[in-house]
């Protein structure tokens, strides 16, 4: 039996729930919870430490990472929330850096379109965009095609 590729498999199934879970949250009550990011974190985690790989170095810088922007949230009111800065961290861990990055390109971009077509077409006022949809969608869609993705 082939570990790594059903750790693979174990390690997209999970993230692609949990970004469906994450997204559906924030689409509908602006709230990401906590419980399906660490749920997400420790099965990723786990399929590392299992196979010894090296990655779960780049986990504890990650966590530094979090961290520090999870502070600046604080300093600075409205804006990206700390359950989408959290997400960022899980999908950057679990897809690579180069899609996450190119994910948040397209991500900002569907939000913009999104926030136009809201206003144009539809006459409303954006007050509030649920951001968690547009990094899932964008970073898992990018992750196929960029040969960094877990």
């Amino acid at each position: 039996m082939n570990f790594e590729k059903m750790s693979f498999v174990i390690r997209w199934f999970v993230l692609t729930w949990g970004c469906f879970v994450v997204s559906k949250n924030d689409a509908e009550k602006y709230f990401i919870p906590d419980s399906v990011l660490i749920f997400v974190a420790v099965v990723l985690m786990g399929t590392d430490i299992f196979l010894c790989t090296e990655r779960i170095f780049i986990l504890i810088l990650f966590i530094f990472l979090m961290l520090f922007i999870l502070l600046s949230v604080f300093f600075v009111s409205g804006g990206i929330g700390g359950g989408d800065i959290k997400l960022i961290c899980l999908l950057t861990y679990g897809t690579g850096f180069f899609a996450t990055v190119a994910g948040l390109f397209f991500a900002c971009i569907s939000a913009l379109v999104f926030c136009f077509i809201k206003k144009e077409l539809c006459g409303e006022k954006v007050k509030r965009v649920p951001f968690a949809p547009f990094v899932s969608a964008s970073v898992l869609l990018c992750s196929l095609f960029i040969k960094e993705a877990a």
